[in-house]
């Protein structure tokens, strides 16, 4: 029966607050009722309402009256501090299954006065709140952790932004479908086989290149352990930077990382195999390709590159995955 009332609840949600990356907070989005001091600030004045009944005494209906009329005002001020907030979704950075993820997203108050005290946290328990307070047309980032549990998409639930300002007699909020999801890497696995396939033949395509000293390659940034006469000291003075020349070497070699070379294991943990050598090839500075089932990426080598090939891997028999 609960399941049933909660399914019908998330139904009921998702027409009135459909899924959207941009969100302008208005009178359909807001939901407001008394907090416990709200409820008990309503029993006091009712209490000195009867009181003044029982012994007909002006004074004391007229503070019931008076307080009555300020819980009305807290009601409308509640309101109007989440009323023309606008939520954006931005930038997403994706993590390994087991990690957490981060989504960001811009938060711009509204033009006609500030918004404060302002709370985000996702909809689920034990969710951390973050607090905002913005002046008037004050634009701000917002950074929230999401818990990558599977391999592929994550959905964090619904965004809520809550708040009690001015007086916290009244809990103001507003359920959000961001339409932002974060994406969950396979977690590298360590394995001595090394999943290379296809013999690379020199002056073609496919060509292995590994760091030598035959020709030139480019240029990347100066590290602590690089030799100076690596340096590009013409670079330097022309105020560019510290870079280090690189040299290359062909060599006819397997350079594909391939998911036919694996010999058992099933789909995750060749993911989790395949996802350990991009690392290591990169990590080694070690141009390489990516062959999957129905995908395959081109050899090269670089932060753009990995993160293609790590979404390939995060992404694969998804229908997700960009060829």
């Amino acid at each position: 029966m609960k399941r049933k009332i909660q399914q019908r609840y998330q139904q009921w949600l998702s027409r009135r607050m459909p899924p959207a990356r941009h969100q302008r907070l208005r009178q359909r989005l807001i939901f407001i009722v008394p907090s416990g001091y709200g409820f008990l600030f309503l029993a006091v004045a009712f209490g000195i309402f009867i009181g003044g009944i029982n012994y007909q005494n002006n004074l004391l209906l007229g503070l019931s009256f008076f307080l009555a009329s300020q819980f009305v005002l807290v009601i409308l001020s509640t309101y109007r501090n989440l009323a023309g907030l606008t939520i954006e979704a931005k930038s997403m950075r994706p993590n390994f299954v087991g990690e957490q993820g981060y989504l960001s997203f811009t938060v711009t108050a509204r033009a006609s006065g500030p918004q404060v005290a302002i709370g985000f946290r996702w909809h689920k328990p034990h969710g951390v709140d973050q607090i905002m307070s913005l002046s008037a047309q004050q634009s701000q980032v917002l950074t929230l952790a999401v818990p990558l549990t599977q391999r592929g998409w994550n959905h964090p639930g619904r965004l809520v932004v809550w708040s009690r300002y001015p007086l916290g007699l009244l809990r103001a909020w507003s359920h959000l479908d961001m339409a932002h999801p974060g994406l969950a890497w396979p977690h590298p696995l360590s394995t001595p086989h090394a999943p290379f396939s296809g013999e690379a033949k020199r002056g073609d395509a496919n060509t292995q290149w590994w760091l030598g000293e035959d020709e030139f390659h480019g240029l990347r940034e100066y590290t602590e352990s690089d030799s100076p006469s690596q340096v590009d000291w013409k670079t330097y003075a022309q105020g560019r930077g510290l870079y280090v020349k690189e040299f290359i070497t062909p060599q006819a070699s397997s350079e594909w990382l391939d998911w036919h070379s694996f010999h058992g294991g099933d789909v995750e943990q060749r993911l989790s195999w395949l996802c350990y050598w991009v690392l290591k090839r990169e990590q080694e500075r070690q141009p390489y390709g990516l062959r999957l089932p129905q995908f395959e990426l081109p050899i090269g080598i670089g932060a753009e590159h990995k993160h293609k090939a790590l979404e390939a891997l995060a992404l694969y028999s998804s229908g997700e995955s960009h060829g």
